[in-house]
């Protein structure tokens, strides 16, 4: 089968649906939080603090549709704190298809001992992208900013949005990764190897000694594997993590780090 649009409709034989423009945004912007827009959808601790939280102006795609805050943040209350557990909550954008909208809200978690962050709804009705959890101790009454974590960094839950039109380079990808996941580190000089068109390998140094090291491994040309070791000023390895880049459909749907 084949399927095109958009052309002028002409006595109702070009009718385009919501779901048809979905279709092609959502090919051309990846779902999460707008970066440099406004405050990027930050969630932050009320003033005066209370029991719930402000949501910072920005925009978020979401399943190719859009959403965005914008002229006055939102404020969104939390459900009265446990008297005896912990409670983990998150803050999401939500898109709900069956009531047609797209909206921030409250996931809210269960208090227990060890509580755990509330899974995020992702089916055939509602789809989240979480931008913070909330920590909510027994018997409080008003959030603080040191009991917020924002998770829009993390691509698993919500991710930077960028335009999938003309995948980038893999230098691209990897100043993107540099940027968004990987650590950056203090160095005053750079040195980057290809294997033909691919970026393989980079060296960090500062002083002239190595500060950190990348390796990029490929499948299918596609980046799937990131190493990155850290060197203190001896030359003595103080970290070594390896992110593992997970695609769908030729698009990068998240990078899960594990330490080597």
């Amino acid at each position: 089968m084949q399927r095109y649009a958009f052309f002028n409709s002409e006595d109702g034989d070009r009718v385009y649906s919501a779901e048809d423009w979905a279709r092609i945004f959502s090919r051309i912007a990846k779902d999460g939080y707008v970066d440099g827009e406004e405050e990027e959808l930050e969630v932050s601790a009320t003033d005066p603090e209370t029991l719930g939280v402000r949501v910072g102006l920005g925009a978020a795609w979401v399943q190719g549709r859009i959403y965005q805050i914008y002229d006055s943040a939102e404020t969104l209350s939390l459900s009265d704190a446990d008297l005896d557990n912990y409670r983990i909550d998150r803050i999401v954008v939500r898109l709900n298809y069956s009531e047609r909208l797209i909206e921030v809200a409250v996931n809210e978690g269960t208090a227990a001992e060890n509580p755990e962050s509330p899974e995020l709804t992702r089916n055939s009705s509602i789809y989240e992208l979480s931008l913070a959890r909330i920590i909510i101790p027994p018997g409080v009454t008003s959030i603080s900013d040191g009991y917020i974590t924002d998770e829009r960094k993390d691509e698993k839950l919500c991710g930077e949005s960028y335009s999938l039109v003309n995948r980038p380079l893999e230098e691209d990808l990897y100043n993107h990764l540099a940027n968004n996941v990987i650590h950056e580190v203090d160095s005053d000089d750079t040195q980057l190897t290809y294997s033909g068109d691919n970026l393989t390998f980079v060296e960090d140094y500062k002083n002239g000694s190595l500060v950190k090291q990348t390796d990029l491994t490929y499948s299918s040309g596609d980046l799937t594997e990131v190493r990155e070791q850290y060197f203190d000023s001896e030359g003595n390895m103080t970290n070594d993590y390896t992110l593992t880049l997970n695609y769908s459909n030729g698009e990068l749907t998240s990078v899960t780090r594990s330490e080597n």
